[in-house]
């Protein structure tokens, strides 16, 4: 559907609700049962209906955590999708029950189950339950009981009252029951002893009636003239707030408006009406919503429903919000923008966070906020003064650290030509005298090539009539480029993405892949193409333009542009299609869709989405927080035992690692400085040698912007840090890991990975010499044994061997990195080895060895440089004496191992020499040792000594077929063939 049709639908089609399987949370329901389990501290949510269908999902969310789905529901021993049951925590049994309800077949039911952690159980027999829909329910805490009244069976409306009792259900026979209804809601208050009921709908409308019942007999509360009684209404939720010791009643399906959003107390004698709160206008009219009090967190949690929100003209799910008996708040953790489509969208690098700014959630309205993403959770800003548009462009400018905006929509349903800055804190207006033609849709991208800021493109009509230019920004004056005459830019300008690795600006249309490079334009003929895309982002990762397009049947389709081919895989989990922007989040290395419009079927409401999904191979924990610091955790292992599994460890100070033996984390955590850069230290011991400290990860983990330092030890037992977490996750971001001195007594590793993705960005390895008279073997500096290795913008350096009196111990330096993968890339790496012994007979392991095979293409993405015996100079770090000759150089390992053919490529090498005035003159060794590469064409040998002239600084290209190099030399630039190996998926991320 065109955007015009969709801001035209809400005026024109009849409100038909949404309904999307596969949700991974259970926010976007109506006429769910909840209830609060208060052995285990969790929440439990069943099915429910999302307005196309039933559900009969089970959800739970421990206090203060995230959403779980805890059974999708659907099996043999599964209770059956329905809505308008009722659910209560019994504390006898410690189980959930539910009961009732109305099934698919819209037939009312009489089943009861039971839930607890081991899932659902079914109370069978002729005592099953009573017929009811709609009927409210309470537990009945001094009696030990589940209270029901109301609703619906297949003979129409009720006014029964049941309880269930020791797996028993009896029917009671008050003297004077209210009138039959359906969606009454009920509360029990534990001071008083009593029940007390409200409203719902009997054949006439809704009903503004109060009820008490003593455990025995219902009685109507008379309401004096002069005080306040709530509007009449059905469909809404009550819960006792013990804290206050009053009821708390919320929302309901009522013909009135009042002026302010609000909710009822009912304080044991009358109603009292508190106004906003903190609650949002549509809390006014919030029909099937859940209402349960937080024992553990002292606050009664609302989510889920449907609002009409008098202001707009379709409606709302509402998202969780809090009531701590003042206020209303939504939890810190669970903070996202209000649902809407179109919003503008950047990546800041330098503050790793995704800004979301405005867009539209209404035909007419904009919707309001500046959001940033950090990767975990939203946060959101109030820079008071902001664009306020839909459909505008925006980009991050590195240089100036700021996102620019331009273009969209403003509350007229004007096109505008407005140019707008986010520095992190507030917005800015920029009024420069040119400026480019208003625009919908424009492409802001960061020219990496030209360092420049560039605007492509876009939609000067609501019609999709397209805008073929590009634009510049220096932050205060719009320039024109100028364009290539052929092909003509409405040939080649669609929807953009900058491949900032080749310097290209990516663009596709309707008739092709086209690429710029700021000069000309080149049309690419790849075998097949996505054609028509909604959006692209570049993943600099991957060294992939991704596209996202509408894949038919409701389903979004990824596309892959490697510079030569385009490529698309089976998505799993893959998101109902919407109208909506990619980008690439740095903080979480994958491209994500965030909100848009749900097209199918023609509506509105609640066709708008906040959803956040992250399409790649990446599997992302949320969290909640432990602190190390002031006012929070003492410790380390306090914060370690305390977290469940997916929390945040917070070191707000500096903190430790120490004891004898292993200290094993079977815990999914992330682990990360607050507050500062602090330093987390892995106490090892020292010689002589004892239970080595090892600190073993056993689940997914992620450090981010901390020091490790892993202090002396001996290397006799094991590696320092080790994660065995299987098909897991490990990333290390903005992280440094030093180890200084050791006893180097065999092929030890300071980090030693086994996992499924291994991920390092900004992250150094460091690991010093050996302590000398022990110098059997240097440690290694990483060591991985994954299914997939990036390592991006890192520098690894191993350790060498001890320089031991007696020429008879060979001394054997540390490898930067031993890779056993099926793919690695390394993208502006540094990787720097040992220098081995100082004597003769002396050997280095290899800088970099990539074991593996691989169905896709060759395992080729590193080549390795160290210090050649006999080269050693006058580098005062080194030996004066030169050690060797260089016939003995065919000794040493080959600094490059790979399985695969790559004949004909070239690898380019930046390198640095430790002291550049005592080099310049020197040969270099090239291909030393007869070294076997295997080809196509058969094997190739290289040759046994070839030298070249080497100038420090400077640039020289080897072909890959000499895969031996023996060279004292820092590798600034490592180019090598990232493959990629099974499908990417895509991941929904509740927020």
């Amino acid at each position: 559907m065109h955007r015009l049709s969709i801001l035209l639908a809400a005026f024109t089609f009849a409100s038909q609700a949404l309904g999307q399987t596969g949700w991974d949370s259970p926010d976007r329901r109506i006429g769910a049962g909840s209830a609060y389990d208060t052995a285990r501290n969790t929440q439990v949510v069943f099915g429910g209906s999302s307005g196309a269908q039933l559900l009969g999902d089970t959800w739970e969310r421990e206090t203060g955590n995230n959403w779980s789905l805890a059974s999708s529901g659907g099996g043999l021993n599964d209770p059956s999708a329905r809505r308008d049951h009722t659910m209560v925590y019994d504390p006898v049994t410690k189980k959930v029950v539910m009961h009732g309800g109305t099934n698919a077949s819209n037939q009312r039911q009489t089943d009861t189950w039971e839930w607890d952690q081991g899932g659902w159980g079914r109370l069978n027999g002729v005592a099953a339950g009573p017929e009811a829909s709609g009927h409210a329910a309470v537990w009945d805490t001094g009696n030990n009981r589940m209270l029901i009244f109301g609703g619906e069976n297949q003979s129409g409306l009720s006014n029964e009252t049941w309880q269930y009792k020791a797996r028993v259900w009896t029917k009671l026979n008050p003297a004077t029951p209210p009138t039959p209804r359906v969606h009454a809601a009920m509360a029990y208050d534990s001071v008083r002893k009593e029940v007390i009921l409200f409203g719902g709908r009997d054949q006439n409308g809704d009903l503004d009636d109060t009820w008490r019942f003593d455990g025995t007999n219902w009685a109507k509360i008379t309401i004096p003239s002069t005080k306040l009684t709530p509007l009449p209404r059905s469909r809404h939720v009550m819960s006792y707030h013990p804290p206050t010791a009053r009821i708390l009643m919320v929302g309901g399906n009522h013909a009135f408006m009042v002026p302010n959003g609000g909710h009822y107390e009912w304080n044991g004698s009358e109603w009292a009406f508190l106004y906003f709160n903190g609650a949002p206008q549509h809390f006014v009219r919030l029909d099937g919503a859940t209402l349960i009090y937080d024992e553990n967190r002292k606050v009664t949690v609302l989510h889920g429903g449907q609002a009409d929100d008098p202001s707009l003209t379709n409606e709302l799910f509402v998202e969780p919000y809090e009531w701590n008996g003042t206020n209303w708040t939504t939890p810190p953790d669970l903070q996202r923008p209000r649902p809407r489509s179109n919003p503008a969208m950047a990546y800041d690098s330098d503050r790793r966070r995704l800004v979301v700014a405005n867009g539209y959630y209404d035909a007419l309205r904009i919707a309001p906020g500046t959001y940033e993403f950090d990767g975990v959770r939203f946060y959101q800003l109030n820079p008071g003064t902001e664009p306020s548009v839909a459909e505008a462009g925006m980009g991050y400018d590195p240089t100036r650290k700021v996102c620019v905006l331009f273009g969209g929509f403003d509350t007229g349903l004007s096109i505008v030509d407005r140019t707008w800055e986010w520095n992190g804190t507030a917005w800015t207006q920029k009024t420069p005298t040119t400026r480019p033609p208003a625009r919908l849709r424009g492409q802001v991208v960061w020219d990496t090539r030209n360092n420049r800021l560039l605007l492509v493109g876009g939609e000067s009509s609501f019609s999709g009539q397209g805008v073929f230019d590009v634009w510049t920004w220096n932050g205060t004056a719009w320039t024109q480029v100028t364009l290539p005459s052929s092909p003509a830019p409405s040939t080649w300008i669609g929807r953009v993405a900058y491949d900032s690795f080749r310097g290209v600006l990516v663009s596709q249309t309707a008739t092709g892949t086209y690429e710029w490079d700021g000069t000309s334009v080149a049309k690419r003929s790849p075998t097949t193409s996505p054609g028509v895309v909604r959006s692209m982002a570049y993943d600099p990762l991957c060294r992939t333009t991704v596209a996202y397009r509408d894949g038919g049947n409701r389903t979004a389709e990824m596309w892959e542009w490697n510079g030569t081919e385009w490529r698309t895989a089976g998505l799993g989990g893959a998101p109902e299609y919407r109208d909506g922007e990619v980008v690439f989040v740095g903080a979480v290395g994958r491209v994500a869709l965030f909100g848009g419009v749900v097209t199918t079927p023609i509506s509105l409401r609640n066709a708008f989405t906040n959803e956040m999904w992250f399409y790649g191979l990446a599997r992302l924990g949320l969290s909640k927080d432990r602190y190390i610091g002031p006012g929070g955790y003492s410790s380390f292992a306090a914060a370690v035992t305390a977290a469940e599994p997916g929390d945040r460890i917070l070191l707000g100070q500096d903190a430790f690692v120490s004891s004898w033996g292993d200290y094993v984390i079977d815990k999914k955590l992330t682990i990360e400085s607050f507050g500062g850069r602090h330093k987390l230290t892995i106490r090892a011991v020292d010689y002589p040698p004892g239970p080595n400290l090892r600190c073993i990860f056993k689940q997914p983990v992620v450090f981010r912007d901390l020091d490790i330092e892993v202090s002396d030890g001996s290397t006799f037992l094991e590696s320092y840090l080790v994660f065995d977490v299987a098909a897991g996750d490990v990333q290390f971001d903005r992280v440094a890991i030093n180890q200084t001195r050791l006893l180097g007594f065999g092929p030890r590793a300071v980090v030693d990975i086994r996992a499924g993705e291994v991920l390092l960005r900004s992250t150094t390895v460091t690991v010093g010499d050996s302590v000398d008279g022990f110098g059997f073997g240097g440690i290694d500096a990483l060591k991985v044994t994954a299914d997939r290795l990036v390592v991006e913008d890192g520098a690894l350096h191993a350790g060498s061997a001890g320089n031991n009196s007696s020429p008879t111990q060979p001394g054997r330096g540390g490898a930067a990195l031993l890779a056993t993968t099926r793919e690695t890339l390394l993208v502006r790496c540094e990787l720097q080895n040992g220098n081995g012994s100082y004597y003769a007979n002396g050997s280095s392991r290899s800088l970099f060895s990539a074991a593996g095979t691989s169905t896709l293409g060759t395992v080729v993405s590193a080549y390795a440089a160290r210090l050649a015996p006999g080269l050693a100079g006058s580098d005062p770090s080194l030996p004066t004496t030169s050690r060797g000759t260089p016939t003995q150089l065919g000794q040493a390992e080959a600094p490059l191992s790979v399985t695969g053919s790559a004949l004909g490529n070239v690898a380019v090498f930046e390198a640095k020499l430790p002291q550049s005035a005592s080099y310049n003159t020197l040969g270099f060794y090239l291909g030393i040792g007869f070294s076997r590469f295997p080809t196509p064409l058969g094997d190739i040998w290289t040759n046994p000594l070839l030298t070249i002239p080497m100038v420090s600084g400077g640039k020289f290209t080897v072909p890959v077929n000499c895969v031996d190099l023996d060279l004292h030399l820092v590798v600034q630039a490592v180019i090598g063939l990232p493959v990629r190996i099974g499908n990417p998926s895509f991941v929904k991320v509740h927020r």
